[in-house]
């Protein structure tokens, strides 16, 4: 079993503009400080060593955050241990404080990731399918989505920027707002962290197939579901062919 040191890193600060609902009952540094704190506790309750990375509320320089991540890293790593980073934030679909219609959760590595960043971050997403969070937003045939943000690609251990969710839609705001929301959101990320603990022989036979799911099903169902639409076309063929 691996010894794990999960960083949480909670987005913003209650000094960063525009982050919230339109109503503002969702403001979104406050939303992800509680979760890492809740967070922070049930991993503890499940002897996972953990470390919240901005425990204040004023928002933190990404560049301190890198700085602190690669000082946690490097302890990390002199006392035998790995570590991960997972940035919690709330996604929008617009800045212009009206309510869209965009949904789900969605996990982001660097364009350049790791392969324990794609791992993470296929997981995190395994767990937000099983909860039924993917929304109606396009989903990666990968599982995850990239893009370079600063706490993926500058930092020096395995790191998902997490979306939960949007902020302008008023049902993911329910959601996340509500004690059921919060829990699941929660134990979503408990489960890939305990998941995580395996070794990497048993962890690729989990996520190995999420990346050829299309092809997996087709191998599996594809004579079921290919071939009543074969016997159709037969019969269109043999039609056309008589009255000819």
């Amino acid at each position: 079993m691996k010894k794990l040191v999960v960083i949480l890193d909670n987005g913003h600060g209650d000094n960063t503009k525009g982050k919230c609902s339109p109503d503002k009952r969702l403001l979104e540094w406050e939303w992800t400080r509680e979760i890492a704190c809740r967070l922070h506790n049930l991993l503890l309750e499940n002897e996972i060593e953990v470390q919240l990375l901005v425990p204040e509320d004023k928002d933190v320089s990404l560049s301190e955050r890198v700085k602190r991540e690669k000082k946690i890293t490097k302890e990390a790593k002199k006392a035998g241990k790995e570590t991960c980073l997972i940035s919690i934030h709330i996604n929008a679909a617009g800045g212009d404080g009206k309510w869209k219609t965009a949904s789900g959760w969605s996990g982001w590595i660097a364009q350049e990731a790791s392969e324990n960043s794609k791992k993470l971050a296929q997981l995190l997403y395994a767990e937000a399918e099983a909860n039924n969070l993917q929304g109606n937003r396009y989903v990666p045939s990968t599982k995850y989505w990239t893009a370079n943000y600063t706490v993926c690609t500058d930092t020096s251990c395995p790191a998902v920027l997490t979306e939960n969710l949007f902020q302008d839609n008023k049902e993911d705001v329910e959601f996340l707002l509500s004690e059921e929301g919060k829990q699941i959101i929660k134990n979503k990320v408990t489960g890939t962290m305990l998941a995580m603990f395996l070794s990497d022989e048993m962890l690729d036979s989990l996520i190995g197939p999420i990346g050829n799911e299309l092809e997996r099903f087709m191998v599996e169902n594809g004579a079921a579901y290919l071939e009543p639409e074969m016997e159709l076309k037969i019969k269109e063929i043999e039609s056309d062919h008589e009255q000819g």
